[in-house]
């Protein structure tokens, strides 16, 4: 195909994109080289930067979505951890942030006291399929791709007598369409007490010290593929965890290559990049 005809299909084409897809189209045209040769090559997409929104690149990317799994016993720091990513990490990066916690919502726990006076903070004292897709009706209210970026957490869902079909164990497999990129944050003191939606789905995983053969277990049985093995993923655990119960390990799942992190700072382990 000649090189005027080749650019005359493109435009063709052009034209019957929406203009996000057009945008897209175009300059992924030009990183290639000018025009496609052929109206049937595969181009690359244009992706965000994570640069976009100036946060650290070791933490959950919000620009696309992430779904953080934060599994460690009780008194163990994820309150303390929740205030820092709301507060310091991702200050003002979320329209608004909802959040389904009875103890927050109780302001029973002074560490999360503040969230009660913040006026982007939503707080629920009782979880219902109905309050969330209140939510995420708002979202859709927007249109497709004009959404605002929020945040959404869900503390401890076994705690509060949510069922395992409850909509926000199935939103797992489609958080991205609805949060604006965003983050999506899921809480629990057991690994396996978390839907399957989530644990297939989660894009990181925070885990703490724990004394439990079954939970280990059930951690290298469902993650450690990517990390080594399960001897591996144990080692890489106990490194994390072993001078504070507060300490964590941090799995970037979703990396390539796959990372392992003693909190959010320090890097233990990468895997193969290929």
């Amino acid at each position: 195909m000649t090189a005027p005809i080749a650019a005359a299909t493109a435009a063709t084409i052009i034209g019957t994109l929406s203009p996000v897809a057009s945008d897209i189209f175009i300059v992924s045209c030009q990183k290639v080289s000018g025009m496609p040769k052929d109206p049937l090559d595969i181009l690359p997409v244009r992706m965000p930067e994570r640069e976009d929104c100036g946060v650290d690149l070791r933490l959950p990317d919000i620009v696309t979505g992430s779904l953080v799994l934060d599994c460690r016993p009780v008194k163990s720091g994820k309150s303390v951890t929740l205030m820092n990513v709301l507060k310091r990490f991702y200050k003002d990066q979320f329209e608004t942030i909802y959040l389904f916690s009875p103890t927050c919502a109780a302001g029973s726990d002074l560490t999360t006291r503040a969230l009660l006076d913040d006026p982007h903070v939503v707080l629920f004292d009782t979880y219902t399929d109905e309050a969330l897709q209140a939510i995420l009706d708002h979202q859709r209210s927007f249109g497709r791709g004009k959404a605002p970026r929020i945040f959404l957490g869900f503390d401890d869902p076994i705690q509060q007598g949510i069922p395992m079909n409850a909509l926000c164990n199935r939103l797992g497999a489609s958080f991205r369409h609805w949060l604006g990129g965003g983050l999506m944050w899921y809480s629990t003191q057991v690994l396996k007490s978390a839907a399957v939606t989530i644990r297939a789905n989660c894009t990181h995983l925070i885990v703490g010290r724990t004394a439990s053969g079954k939970e280990l277990e059930k951690l290298t049985d469902e993650f450690s593929h990517r990390f080594g093995g399960p001897r591996n993923l144990e080692r890489l655990l106990s490194h994390a965890t072993a001078n504070s119960k507060y300490d964590f390990l941090y799995l970037k799942l979703h990396e390539t290559p796959a990372q392992a992190y003693k909190n959010f700072t320090d890097l233990i382990w990468e895997g193969d990049s290929k």
